[in-house]
């Protein structure tokens, strides 16, 4: 079982990393902002849907993209990476009524084992 990775930040940096795609499509996290050297190219082990819950606003049932166990396809430091408590991140179907730009806000809690 891989172990809690602790990375040190103080109460004004709480950024540890950045997380994009990297040219193979991979999700990839870099740790470096947090002074580690940490990082991980991901593959997806499971997928589980996020909990329906009721908008505070529209009191409709909202979507949440799915949380996620990632494992290491080419890493350092990193072994695990889990993502939960997912709010929001689900396109819309359509965008015949956008703007040029589409922008689906989402916001998740990442933990990070190594």
């Amino acid at each position: 079982m891989a172990e809690a990775l602790t990375l040190t930040t103080n109460s004004s940096n709480l950024i540890i990393g950045e997380h994009y795609f990297n040219a193979a499509g991979d999700p990839f996290f870099d740790l470096s902002m947090s002074g580690s050297d940490a990082w991980m190219a991901c593959k997806k082990d499971a997928s589980v849907s996020a909990p329906t819950r009721v908008s505070r606003i529209s009191g409709k049932d909202e979507s949440d993209v799915p949380w996620l166990k990632l494992d290491c396809k080419d890493c350092k430091g990193v072994k695990e990476v889990y993502r939960v408590m997912t709010i929001g991140g689900v396109a819309p179907t359509t965008c015949v009524v956008q703007n040029d730009t589409v922008l689906v806000e989402y916001a998740a809690e990442y933990w990070f084992y190594g």
